[in-house]
């Protein structure tokens, strides 16, 4: 009986019609399923990828200090792929220190001189963060491991003088009205990935050993930028990702600070190894000059510094707390400060941390003799009315979210970085890629 069903079956065309037509579908339900996991996989790779290689050249930037280079690249990870999200997927055993032999193209674990970091960054079950299986799960994949790796180091190219850090941003980099940055032995980097990251208009001008865009760049109105940008290449990253923040508590000054009659000297407590803290607006008026002593000073509301004061200050760092906190440097003001030598925040000027996204300006056409790292990872730097940072100085860094200059306003430096008290960070001889 059972036979003769399955014989009658058999001649059954319309029966075979339905077996054929059933397996091709679950075949093409497969491999559509398989396709999409492949190009999850692909996704993950890329965003491991540009990880690998930023932390890589976050960690060389801050060579010879390991200790400092692996805090970091992970720092770095953490920020552009969250542990939340992803797991973590950079840890300490993975970004490994060596030697790059350029000749030879090939990179040493130990090897000496120590001139180089390899970062791999992973999904994967060695970091309890792979991809799910998913449908690969039927053919006895449980899940699905990825993993990139990068090396940078000590090249012969120019570090960053100039970085905008954000990734996605139109006009990331906009230098307007006969605005110019003048760079001798540093480079311009523009992270943005935008078609028009880099933007430069009115006669606006850019001389840098190289300008380094992740997007494109439009140049109108006899704007010009020398040499011609590098499009679609892979700028340096944060390599202040991994600085630590100052720790403070309480209020030296509880109220808003109005200095407008005499000049002032001021002291952070116990010979400026505590922080001098003003919880509110701190205003420095006209033709009054305040002179701050050696040590950190903490910020939590607006910093401004009025038209024709000055502010003076040797071994300083100007810490902007918070979201409220704000620096604002008006016209004809003069500012002649530089930071410390040594410690934490050696060779950082301005400071706003993570949280801060506020628009901090610089009117100043006066505000030249400044010396260190103006350092706002998540907020703009406005250059306004013939502003000028740096004017030949050989340690400034300009590192913000976003930077915009307009009317005449100028950056000039002259980098010397192996004199420099944040040369760790910045690279005595250049950081790039290496593999």
């Amino acid at each position: 009986m059972l036979f003769r069903m399955l014989t009658q079956f058999a001649k059954d065309a319309s029966g075979a019609t339905f077996i054929y037509v059933a397996f091709v579908s679950t075949f093409v339900v497969s491999i559509t399923a398989l396709a999409i996991e492949y190009s999850n996989a692909l996704r993950v790779r890329t965003q491991l990828q540009g990880t690998a290689e930023l932390a890589a050249v976050a960690a060389a930037s801050r060579l010879p200090d390991t200790s400092a280079a692996t805090t970091a690249a992970i720092a770095y990870a953490q920020t552009n792929l969250p542990v939340a999200q992803n797991g973590n997927v950079l840890v300490a055993s993975d970004v490994e220190f060596g030697n790059w032999d350029s000749n030879a193209l090939s990179f040493s674990i130990g090897g000496s001189p120590i001139n180089a970091v390899r970062v791999t960054t992973r999904r994967a079950t060695a970091n309890d963060n792979p991809m799910g299986a998913g449908m690969a799960g039927i053919f006895g994949a449980g899940h699905i491991d990825v993993s990139t790796t990068a090396i940078a180091g000590v090249g012969s190219a120019s570090p960053a003088c100039v970085i905008a850090l954000d990734p996605s941003a139109s006009k990331a980099l906009e230098v307007n009205s006969n605005a110019r940055i003048d760079l001798t032995n540093c480079e311009v980097h523009v992270v943005s990935n935008s078609g028009s990251a880099l933007y430069a208009d009115s006669n606006a001008r850019i001389d840098a050993d190289r300008t380094c865009v992740a997007g494109g760049y439009s140049e109108q109105s006899n704007a010009d930028t020398t040499p011609d940008p590098e499009t679609s290449c892979t700028p340096g990253g944060d390599p202040f990702a991994g600085l630590t923040e100052p720790s403070f508590s309480g209020c030296t000054k509880s109220g808003s600070v109005k200095y407008d009659s005499s000049n002032v000297t001021l002291s952070p407590p116990n010979n400026g190894t505590d922080t001098y803290i003003f919880c509110g607006d701190l205003e420095i008026t006209s033709d009054v000059t305040v002179t701050f002593n050696p040590g950190t000073y903490v910020m939590k509301k607006k910093f401004l510094v009025d038209s024709n004061a000055s502010i003076v200050g040797n071994g300083v760092t100007f810490y902007l707390a918070g979201s409220n906190a704000e620096l604002q440097i008006d016209s004809n003001s003069t500012v002649n400060v530089t930071p410390p030598s040594s410690g934490p925040l050696a060779g950082i000027l301005f400071y706003a941390d993570d949280n801060n996204s506020k628009t901090h300006k610089f009117d100043s056409n006066a505000a030249a003799n400044v010396n260190g790292v103006f350092y706002f990872p998540n907020s703009m730097l406005e250059l306004n009315s013939n502003a000028r940072i740096g004017a030949g100085s050989s340690c400034t860094q300009i590192v913000a979210d976003r930077i915009y200059m307009d009317s005449n306003a100028r950056v000039e430096i002259t980098a010397d970085l192996e004199n420099c008290p944040a040369a760790s960070a910045l690279g005595s001889s250049g950081i790039s890629l290496l593999q």
